[in-house]
């Protein structure tokens, strides 16, 4: 079924869209609880990228065929950016046309730069929904892209904050009033995830063994291969830890498309620093593969130069697993404590990650901080907090805009 949604406030229709990058299980799964925490009112999602099981979504939505075409731009002394460059012009007409309130659910790029100034000019009422870098790292985005998100920012009416991150970001760096700030935590898909990986808990050692693996401690690294996630200094560090330790570094995500750097090229890479023993790319899983595979892991490892709130920490943690990260995401503090539940070093000190490797090759100090990574994502990712967030945002939109 699939058409605008509506509900009547005084005598008026009013109708809720939310522009999203895809309909995923995780965001599927958010909007299907918002919708479920505001009846009567019925959400529409307006997916700007397809994905291969949307017609799956228990949420009207309109259909979205198109495939983002990847972006990156890395300048020295500036934070790395990688997003779709193209923008999906009927996502952006449908939701700002069928709907009195949109809700940008994340930034998406040029679509959600074309839907602000479509609202703007038919007179949307206008909510965005953040996860950002820390202050540091949002402060050294190109200044440009910077302009645009506070030009992009001031069109909206209010704004949902999903980590403490983005609320310091917000204030700061935007100078966005923060009595129009409402907070509704970042649940990233960890119930959905919890249900799938408690059926799977008994696999791991099932796993380990088709992987050829005793009792090498499996640091595991799931992403998209790209520059930005730190693929090559894991590599390097793999190539330069102690020849005596028992260990290998597995690489679990898609290529990139028209991207050069490739599997083949890091495994290229790997030959040529002596750590081709170490290193294991699996490509693109999924779900239950993907879910095997942290079960299987030892330590998470993300050596990212630039995430929002990566939602690979929050499967992590979920597994309890400890981690080794870097300062540049937004879960700094909240999900990953440094010294606590993980390892926290600066994107590209690849000396620093091979200490906090060699650290977490003690099996105890594993136990005791994955035990703890699995205390902090419950308290961080809590559904029933996430989705009234939306609604007690979009129900103060609704009581104080002039529209209705």
């Amino acid at each position: 079924m699939r058409y605008p949604a509506e509900v009547c406030v005084s005598n008026k229709k009013i109708r809720v869209g939310f522009l999203c990058y895809d309909l995923q299980p995780f965001t599927e799964d958010c909007l299907y609880r918002v919708a479920q925490a505001m009846r009567p009112i019925q959400l529409k999602a307006y997916p700007v990228f397809f994905y291969p099981n949307q017609e799956n979504s228990r949420v009207p939505y309109r259909p979205s065929f198109s495939k983002g075409k990847p972006l990156g731009v890395n300048v020295s002394g500036s934070t790395p950016e990688g997003f779709a460059s193209n923008a999906n012009w009927g996502s952006a007409w449908h939701c700002v046309r069928e709907s009195n309130i949109v809700i940008l659910f994340g930034l998406q790029g040029c679509t959600a730069l074309l839907t602000g100034l479509l609202c703007m000019l038919m007179c949307r009422t206008v909510i965005s929904v953040n996860q950002t870098l820390p202050v540091a790292w949002e402060c050294r985005r190109r200044w440009w892209v910077r302009w645009l998100k506070k030009w992009l920012l001031n069109r909206c009416r209010f704004h949902i904050y999903q980590t403490p991150a983005a609320k310091e970001v917000l204030i700061s760096v935007y100078k966005i009033d923060e009595k129009r700030l409402f907070y509704a935590p970042f649940e990233a898909g960890a119930a959905w995830f919890d249900r799938i990986l408690q059926l799977q808990l008994d696999h791991r050692d099932e796993v380990r063994q088709k992987l050829g693996l005793s009792d090498e401690t499996l640091f595991l690294f799931v992403g998209n291969l790209v520059f930005f996630k730190g693929v090559e200094d894991l590599i390097r560090a793999a190539s330069l830890m102690p020849k005596d330790a028992k260990f290998i570094c597995v690489f679990a995500g898609p290529e990139v498309p028209n991207n050069k750097k490739d599997i083949n090229y890091f495994l290229a890479k790997a030959r040529e620093l002596g750590a081709e023993q170490h290193v294991r790319f699996q490509g693109q899983l999924n779900t239950e593969e993907l879910t095997d595979m942290y079960l299987a892991a030892d330590v998470v490892v993300l050596p990212t130069y630039k995430d929002c709130a990566p939602k690979v920490l929050v499967e992590a943690a979920l597994a309890s697993k400890p981690i080794i990260t870097t300062s540049a995401h937004g879960w700094i503090g909240t999900l990953v404590r440094d010294g606590e539940n993980g390892i926290v070093v600066e994107p590209g000190d690849v000396s620093g990650l091979i200490e906090g490797m060699k650290k977490l090759l003690d099996g105890n100090l594993r136990e005791e901080m994955g035990k703890r990574s699995r205390e902090f994502v419950k308290k961080a990712c809590d559904p029933e907090a996430e989705s009234q967030g939306f609604v007690k945002t979009i129900n103060y939109a609704i009581r104080y805009s002039n529209d209705y």
